[in-house]
C-alpha cells in the first residue's frame, strides 16, 4: 500500500510540476512563486507529456478502485472527468494537428491540471 500511496503522490507531483506555469518546488518549501519557466521548459511541456501526465494520475485513481478503496458515486466522477478531459484534450490535440510532439498550449495544460486536481479530492 505505501508504494501505490508513494506512486500516486508523486505522479500528482510531477503532473504539477509539467503543468504548472512556474516551478513548484519553491511554492511547496517557501511559499513563495518561483521563476517564471524558460521557453525551453515550456517546449518540454507537450501534448504526449502532458497527456501521459493525466493518464498516469487516472491509473493511479483506477489502481484505488481496483483495491476496493474507493466508492462507485467517487469512481463515477472520476470516469465522468476522465471522459471531459479527453474530450477537451482531443479537441486541443487535433488544433495541433495531432502532433504529439507539438508544445502543449496553457488551456490543455489547465485541462490537465485541473483533472489532476479533481482526483485529490476524491
Amino acid at each position: 500500500m505505501p508504494t501505490r500511496f508513494l506512486r500516486l503522490l508523486f505522479s500528482c507531483v510531477l503532473t504539477l510540476f509539467l503543468t504548472s506555469t512556474v516551478f513548484v518546488a519553491p511554492v511547496f518549501l517557501t511559499g513563495c512563486k518561483g521563476p517564471e519557466r524558460t521557453r525551453e521548459a515550456v517546449i518540454h511541456d507537450t501534448f504526449g507529456t502532458t497527456y501521459r501526465a493525466a493518464k498516469e494520475a487516472y491509473t493511479s485513481f483506477c489502481d484505488l478502485v481496483v483495491q476496493g478503496k474507493v466508492s462507485k458515486e467517487k469512481e463515477a466522477k472520476a470516469d465522468a472527468a476522465w471522459n471531459d478531459f479527453r474530450e477537451k484534450f482531443a479537441v486541443a490535440f487535433k488544433l495541433a494537428s495531432n502532433d504529439w510532439n507539438a508544445v502543449t498550449p496553457e488551456q490543455a495544460r489547465m485541462y490537465a491540471a485541473q483533472f489532476i486536481t479533481f482526483l485529490k479530492t476524491l
